[in-house]
């Protein structure tokens, strides 16, 4: 239990110093969270549709709605599974 305690404050400690060396060199805060808050939501929209593929996949293998041997149209062209 003393390790976790150690953690955070070893890491009360490291947010502390980093607010203290921004405000040194003159970067505010909350300029700095509103450009990470903008970043995260532009790589939230370039990811958006490899997530939406990877859960459709999941959600055909949970229930089952395509199996082995079946047939599929994919682009006017006729597959099998």
């Amino acid at each position: 239990m003393a390790k976790v305690y150690g953690v955070i404050a070893k890491l009360i400690i490291w947010l502390i110093g980093f607010e203290v060396t921004t405000h040194l060199f003159g970067i505010q805060l909350t300029t700095l969270f509103a450009a990470s808050g903008f970043f995260a939501l532009a790589a939230g929209f370039a990811v958006k549709n490899v997530v939406e593929n990877f859960l459709s996949g999941g959600i055909l293998r949970l229930e089952k709605t395509i199996s082995r041997g079946d047939m599929i149209v994919v682009q006017d062209k006729w597959m099998t599974v």
